[in-house]
């Protein structure tokens, strides 16, 4: 599992009754990408974009990312991507070292 979404499940898990983040924010290979409940909106390293409107298109079908209509979504979502990715990745002193991770960090 991704280093990042242990440390996000190992805190939830220690206080489910915290305040949440709404979007999903993910990160694979060259790619980043936020699914709030409208949106999935992807970019690769930031040279190509994906939007998928969810209310349209739930199977994710149709880029809609160039569509003209989408201009003023597809800046909101880019924006909202790179905040949340500021916030939601570790700084190097709070990543466990290299035993943690592979062992995974006790829950207690």
């Amino acid at each position: 599992m991704h280093l990042l979404v242990e440390l996000a499940m190992v805190t939830l898990l220690r206080d489910p009754e915290q305040d949440w983040k709404k979007p999903a924010y993910t990160k694979f290979n060259k790619g980043i990408s936020i699914v709030t409940s409208d949106y999935s909106y992807t970019e690769w390293d930031s040279t190509q974009r994906m939007l998928f409107d969810l209310k349209k298109d739930p199977d994710e079908n149709e880029n809609v990312a160039e569509n003209p209509e989408y201009l003023e979504i597809v800046k909101a979502m880019s924006k909202l991507l790179a905040d949340g990715m500021k916030t939601t990745t570790p700084a190097k002193s709070e990543q466990p070292d290299a035993e943690v991770q592979s062992e995974g960090a006790p829950l207690g």
